[in-house]
């Protein structure tokens, strides 16, 4: 891996996209996953809270803060996943997750108030965050210790495809069957999808006669490449405590950072529809500007932060990240303050979802960068949690922000602005060579 002092020339064979049929199909299945995750418990709130509110006769408001109340709750859960998957690997809690994601997400379509609204949704959040990133999250650094940032880059595709195909459907779901029949819809393939993974997917490349990254012994001596057997020791269950954890900078920097870009996305992409809405669009309009350029633009972004975190080192790659999606913000604020900003709206949400598919590439990314392969769940738990929290605050201070912007976004694209000022600074103070020289059996 590339690194951020006297970076080596990186071998073609860690850039290619050469995983085999069984990398290939648990890319896939993560990539699956993190399109239900992001569609469900992100993006989906465009289009469910105003059908709930107008259906059901909920507040919107309320729903959104509800949300935040359910990302709360849901992380109890996460103690739980972090013993279950250290224990049995990420193959079984995957399949769970995903049968029960899909069976509490066609329970909280049949929500008649807000207090079955909150419980449903809360299990929903809860187990799709699970199944993203502690099982499927763990199985990614067991499959590709190596190859992480190539691998996230694609599966984060999966945070802008929902533009292109979850919104779309959901909308057409919705006006053709009702929320009831759409939840029914996507919760019976999330079943699906569950149960027949669970006979395609393995927790580690090694169970069934493979190598990590898909590159042989053979490869890795033709390469230059040091032996995966010498990064991994016998001793599965590695070397760190949470508790040792917790008490490194190191730790602290990559899980605020990481909170922040969430916090920072949300504020951006939650509510997108409803701020492309602020400037006349339709919601049919709106929904296909967001599929041309936060899903086509941002398929290709995803891929790139993945490669630039390959061959730069992840440190810069966020640092490049933080930098554009700031960019992408403040246009967005210029655009509300002119008479006609329209070109330079469609400038800021092409750069905005550019960007996009970064936030989830860099929790799995930076976590293995510090602690690899062993010690990756134990760290990256803690980590999940922080970030979700901030993922999950977005709705909270998208609704306070919109009463100090006399009820429009303008306040929330001010605050996701700073907000990425804050994380480029942060990760700039991150040594991930000199973590890595002073831990070395982390990987």
């Amino acid at each position: 891996m590339s690194t951020q002092n006297n970076k080596p020339t990186v071998p073609k064979i860690m850039t290619n996209l050469n995983f085999g049929r069984f990398g290939w199909m648990f890319v896939i299945y993560y990539f699956i996953a993190l399109l239900f995750n992001v569609g469900i418990t992100a993006d989906g709130t465009n289009l469910l809270v105003p059908r709930f509110s107008q259906d059901r006769g909920m507040e919107a408001a309320d729903l959104l803060v509800a949300a935040s109340i359910a990302g709360y709750i849901s992380l109890v859960a996460y103690v739980v996943f972090m013993f279950w998957i250290k224990k049995t690997g990420g193959r079984i809690p995957a399949t769970v997750m995903y049968i029960v994601s899909g069976v509490f997400f066609i329970i909280y379509g049949q929500s008649q108030n807000f207090v079955f609204y909150v419980a449903t949704y809360t299990v929903t959040v809860a187990f799709l965050n699970g199944l993203t990133w502690s099982a499927c999250a763990n199985m990614a650094s067991e499959w590709f210790p190596r190859k992480k940032g190539l691998v996230m880059g694609i599966v984060t595709i999966g945070n802008n495809a929902v533009s292109i195909v979850f919104l779309p459907m959901l909308a057409f779901l919705l006006n053709r069957i009702g929320i009831s029949g759409a939840t029914m819809v996507f919760g019976i393939v999330m079943i699906v999808i569950g149960a027949g993974g669970h006979f395609m997917i393995r927790n580690r490349p090694e169970d069934i006669g493979l190598h990590p990254d898909n590159i042989t012994p053979q490869q890795e001596k033709e390469n230059g490449l040091p032996p995966i057997s010498e990064l991994i020791s016998a001793d599965r269950a590695g070397v760190w405590t949470m508790g040792q954890i917790l008490t490194k900078k190191e730790f602290w920097i990559i899980a605020v950072t990481t909170a922040l870009c969430y916090l920072g996305s949300g504020l951006g992409m939650m509510q997108q529809i409803v701020r492309l809405r602020e400037f006349g669009y339709t919601e049919n309009e709106a929904l296909l500007i967001n599929a041309i350029f936060v899903g086509g633009v941002g398929i290709v972004g995803s891929y790139l932060w993945g490669v630039i975190d390959q061959k730069r080192g992840t440190r810069k790659a966020v640092m490049i990240y933080a930098a554009s999606y700031a960019v992408g913000f403040f246009l967005n604020v210029m655009a509300g303050m002119v008479e006609n900003g329209i070109p330079i709206i469609m400038v800021s949400v092409a750069l905005m979802g550019f960007c996009l598919g970064g936030s989830a590439n860099w929790p799995v990314s930076l976590t293995a960068s510090l602690w690899g392969r062993r010690d990756f769940i134990t760290a990256f738990t803690p980590l999940n949690i922080i970030s979700i929290v901030g993922r999950m605050s977005c709705f909270a201070l998208i609704a306070f922000t919109m009463k100090l912007s006399n009820g429009t976004l303008q306040g929330s694209y001010i605050a996701g602005g700073l907000v990425f000022i804050v994380v480029f600074v942060l990760i700039s103070t991150l040594n991930i060579p000199k973590f890595v020289e002073k831990y070395p059996l982390n990987q």
